[in-house]
Parts: C-alpha cells; sequence; structure tokens
C-alpha cells in the first residue's frame, strides 16, 4: 500500500525585509546573504502571527478546497499533528487551536511535536505508521514556526516565518514516501532555547558541522540499505535553515557522480520559495520539496527525491519520496504566489519596530496586537486568564 502527501499547502506572512536592505544597515556586504548564505529574502511577521495562526492559514488552503476527493479524505480524518519548535504554550497541544478554529472533527488523535526542525518528519512518519494500521483514515500534519535570533544578532540574516500543511492518506495524489529510511540521533549543544530564553543559543560552527555529517551518515546508510547510488534519485532535497547549507553537505558527496550537474540544477530549485521566505525551521524541509516540485520541469511520474531531514540536539533521517502522475495539481501554488506578490515590503526602521513590538507583546503588552495591519484569515487576537484567543476574519477580507 501507498502512503503519502496527497496536498500540500503553504502560508507566509504578509511582511518581508529584503536582505540587501539589512546587509547595509548592519554594515554587511550584501553578497555576504546574497551568495554566502544564498538568501535574498525574509518573511516577517506582525505581533497578531505566531507559530499557530500560521499553521491554521495554511490548513485552510487544504480544508477550504472544493475537490470532492480532499473533501472526501478530510472526512475520514484521524490524526492531526502540528510540528514546531516556536509553539505557544508549555502544555497544551498548539494543534487543539486548530480544531476549533478550523471546525475540524473531533473524534481525532492529536498532539504537538517538538524536536527543532525534524518535527514536521516525525509527524509525518507518525500520520504514515497509523495510516498503515488504518487504510482508511488520513492525517494532517503542519509544520509552524516564527524563527527569530533577536536584533543585531549573527543569526538575524537567517530568520523567517511560514507553515506548510500536508494531508496523508493512502494513494495518495502528489508523492508517497519509501518503507525505508535512515536515522541518526546524539545529544550534542549545536542550537537548543532554554524554558526563560526568548531566542535560542546556538554555536553555528558546530550545527554546520554536525549538519553535513548527518547527512553523510544518513544518506550513505540509505543509500546502503536500498542498494542505490546517489545518481539512482532524481534530486534531493535538504533542510533549509539557509539555502547554501544543503549545498556545503550534498555537493562535496556527488563530485564526481555522472549526474553531478544535474542534481546540482535540482538543487537550486529545491531553494526557490526558501531564499524569498527565509528559515521556517520544521517546514523548510517540506518548502524546499515543494519548490522543487513546482519550479522544476525536468520531474516526472515515478521520479524518487531524496529527503534529508536534520533537528538540532540532534536528529537527522534520510528518506525518498516517488512523485505520481498529476502531482502539480495538488500543490496550491497559486495561493503561495499571490502572498509572495501581495507583502508589504518593511523599512529598516520599520522592521525594527515592528520587533520590538513583538518583543512587548511577549512580554505581556496586548496592545501591539492592534498597531499593524494584518489581511491573514486566522490571527491571534489576545488572552483571556492566560488562555490564546484566535480569530477569523470575515471571508471577503481573506488572502489564503
Amino acid at each position: 500500500m501507498r502512503i503519502g502527501i496527497d496536498q500540500m499547502s503553504v502560508y507566509i506572512p504578509s511582511y518581508m525585509l529584503k536582505m540587501d536592505d539589512l546587509a547595509h544597515d548592519r554594515g554587511q556586504d550584501p553578497a555576504k546573504f546574497h551568495i554566502g548564505i544564498g538568501q535574498d529574502e525574509m518573511s516577517v511577521t506582525p505581533p497578531s502571527q505566531d507559530s499557530v495562526s500560521l499553521a491554521m492559514n495554511s490548513a485552510w488552503q487544504i480544508i477550504s478546497s472544493p475537490d470532492p476527493v480532499t473533501q472526501n479524505k478530510l472526512s475520514r480524518l484521524r490524526l492531526l499533528i502540528f510540528a514546531s519548535e516556536t509553539g505557544v504554550d508549555h502544555s497544551k497541544a498548539g494543534s487543539l487551536f486548530l480544531i476549533k478554529s478550523l471546525g475540524l472533527k473531533k473524534n481525532v488523535r492529536t498532539m504537538e511535536i517538538k524536536q527543532a526542525c525534524y518535527g514536521a518528519t516525525a509527524g509525518l512518519q507518525a500520520a504514515v505508521a497509523e495510516i498503515s494500521r488504518h487504510p482508511e483514515a488520513t492525517a494532517l500534519v503542519i509544520a509552524s514556526d516564527v524563527a527569530k535570533y533577536g536584533l543585531n544578532s549573527g543569526g538575524e540574516p537567517t530568520q523567517g516565518a511560514g507553515s506548510v500543511a500536508m494531508l496523508i492518506s493512502a494513494d495518495p495524489r502528489l508523492a508517497y514516501i519509501s518503507e525505508n529510511s535512515a536515522c541518526y540521533a546524539d545529544d550534542i549543544a549545536d542550537f537548543w532555547r532554554p524554558l526563560d530564553c526568548k531566542y535560542p543559543l546556538v554555536d553555528g560552527k558546530f550545527s554546520n558541522e554536525a549538519y553535513i555529517d548527518f547527512f553523510k551518515r544518513t544518506s550513505q546508510d540509505y543509500l546502503e540499505m536500498t542498494g542505490q547510488g546517489y545518481e539512482d534519485l532524481k534530486a534531493i532535497c535538504c533542510h533549509l535553515p539557509y539555502s547554501k547549507m544543503g549545498k556545503k553537505a550534498l555537493f562535496p558527496l556527488i563530485e564526481g557522480n555522472k549526474r553531478e550537474e544535474e542534481l546540482k540544477e535540482l538543487y537550486e530549485y529545491s531553494t526557490y520559495y526558501g531564499r524569498k521566505v527565509g528559515n521556517i525551521y520544521t517546514g523548510s524541509l517540506y518548502l524546499a520539496f515543494f519548490s522543487l516540485l513546482v519550479k522544476s520541469h525536468q520531474l516526472k511520474a515515478g521520479d524518487e527525491i531524496g529527503l534529508f531531514s536534520y533537528g538540532s540536539g540532534a536528529v537527522g533521517e534520510f528518506f525518498t519520496m516517488t512523485v505520481v502522475e498529476g502531482y502539480k495539481e495538488h500543490l496550491h501554488q497559486e495561493k503561495l504566489d499571490e502572498m509572495l506578490q501581495m507583502r508589504i515590503i518593511l523599512s529598516m526602521p520599520a522592521y525594527e519596530a515592528m520587533y520590538k513590538a513583538s518583543e512587548r507583546l511577549m512580554d505581556g503588552d496586548l496592545e501591539q496586537l492592534k498597531v499593524y495591519y494584518d489581511s491573514a484569515l486566522f490571527r491571534f487576537e489576545g488572552i483571556e486568564n492566560g488562555h490564546r484567543i484566535y480569530t477569523v476574519l470575515p471571508e471577503d477580507n481573506k488572502i489564503c
């Protein structure tokens, strides 16, 4: 039985910062961002967007689909997973907020998964396991994060925000997942965020080295397991905290390979949206996969694509997805392209003011929720007795 992704959708916030502007203001050569880390733009959240509201907005694109097959699959929803490392509650799963706001059925198993940027892959594998036991069932896995490191921090150029929603089912219409996968885990201090810290603590050099090591271990274990070589995979997608990161891991291993240039070209397609959105943590790998499926004209039904998932701390996994006939019809590409075109470009003073407003909100100043325009359908509205409240805009005001 084939199990995999039936539908994919992406949501990004309505504000962005150009990396040229960030570079000039921080006294950096813009080439350091465009070429050095491979980033051109960065999504920025207004105070009224958090990881939960972003997830609502991405999932709604699938839930509101007029396609009868999609609606039939949603009627058989059995599992709802919210994957995030920027959750909003230390106890309550972010997925529980989604049930009410999205009007989902209540007889579901639901949870929040956290393991840095690996959480969505853990959710995907859990969904596959659930459907293998209950072939008629479906699952909704949503990766959603707001990546922040603080103003003037070393990690500031690798920030971003967004959410990727995936409907998982048997007989998927987009891509099915391999039965094999290779995992590797170790207790390392490359990136972490203690409970009392607003922003992560990062050993950047060590984290890059760990990523490269985990990629080599898991990809080679997978290929040994399946008797394949890198050349047998049509393309390889990586978790991309910034688009240059995957190159550092992949390119040395395919040097001299008979398909080296083609694999490099296909890799570049996978970076398209990430260069414009920035780091979205749990969703970064799946945004890369989405980018490849949308932008590459070389793919065809039956092509097997390698995926490398990495979450600091650290866990790595390498597996593959095989695309099926008509896969492009089940990507909500037009919505993402529309959002990219409609984003409001922030000046540096406006970006810093919005950033500080979000910090004041984190400290309890709920007035910041009223300061900035937000055309998203779902928004964080406020807190009552310590409980977060989310609202829905009227249908004629929505952009997603």
